[in-house]
């Protein structure tokens, strides 16, 4: 039975609010993933539709006919140079994104990186150090990152900070087949995403909080708030490309919705 509820939705400039109701397809526990506490942090669909979750510690996990598989390990992931200074010493996966044909990009601080399942290798395939920065000096984080299938664009939210100072965010997008960086877009406010997703317009949703957004990346200062998902924390969350449909990690009860839109 899919559950229903309501989404209040700002119509901005018309003096009144508008309610866009989600239908919950289904609500799965995510803590059949591994044995213990899990932390997932991200969820990713697949231009053919394969649904796979980031585990902060544990690696990436795939959706399957018989339930949960592990795709990849964080030590797998994290073998990409164990000389990339860039890369802490402990496995620490902040989302993922699915690009197909068994490729899987994974952001941990500082850089991003990619596994390809067809190799069974990992590799750094991106910084998401803005290039005119010191290195040495600051750091970045980013806790968002999705995959644009239409433009084969990898689009994350990263936060540049010197020591715990926040020095300026970004949306910042990256050729998804070689990794270098593209355009670094200056983000609304200083409040960077738990998540983010690419709708099937090419708009960008991002998970501020319990607040939903829309945003462009022609204009990425402009923000609609769209409303809230209902849940306190969104570490994760996911547009399936091929119907719209959504997926997002509520973080409270580590559990996967998968909801659609009711007209």
């Amino acid at each position: 039975m899919r559950t229903m509820w309501g989404w209040a939705v700002a119509l901005m400039g018309m003096g009144c609010t508008a309610e866009l109701e989600l239908a919950e397809v289904e609500r799965i526990d995510l803590e059949a993933l591994a044995l213990g506490d899990v932390q997932v942090t991200g969820v990713s669909v697949a231009p053919d539709g394969q649904v796979v979750v980031s585990e902060q510690t544990r690696g990436v996990y795939a959706r399957g006919a018989d339930g949960w598989s592990q795709v990849v390990s964080s030590e797998q992931l994290y073998a990409a140079d164990p000389d990339d200074p860039n890369l802490w010493s402990t496995p620490f996966l902040t989302d993922v994104a699915a690009l197909g044909a068994g490729r899987y990009a994974v952001t941990v601080p500082n850089v991003g990186l990619l596994y390809d399942a067809d190799t069974d290798t990992s590799s750094v395939h991106f910084c998401y150090l803005p290039g005119f920065m010191d290195a040495s000096v600051v750091r970045q984080h980013t806790d968002s990152l999705t995959y644009d299938p239409q433009r084969d664009l990898l689009i994350a939210n990263p936060e540049t900070l010197d020591g715990d100072e926040h020095v300026q965010l970004d949306l910042a997008t990256f050729d998804a087949e070689r990794g270098g960086d593209l355009d670094w877009l200056s983000a609304k406010g200083k409040e960077r995403a738990s998540a983010l997703a690419v709708d099937t317009d090419g708009s960008v949703l991002l998970a501020l909080g319990e607040r939903l957004v829309r945003t462009t990346l022609a204009d990425p200062e402009h923000h609609e708030v769209l409303g809230s998902l209902g849940v306190s924390s969104v570490p994760g969350f996911a547009v399936d490309p091929a119907d719209g449909t959504l997926w997002f990690v509520d973080g409270d009860r580590q559990e996967l919705v998968h909801a659609e839109w009711v007209d």
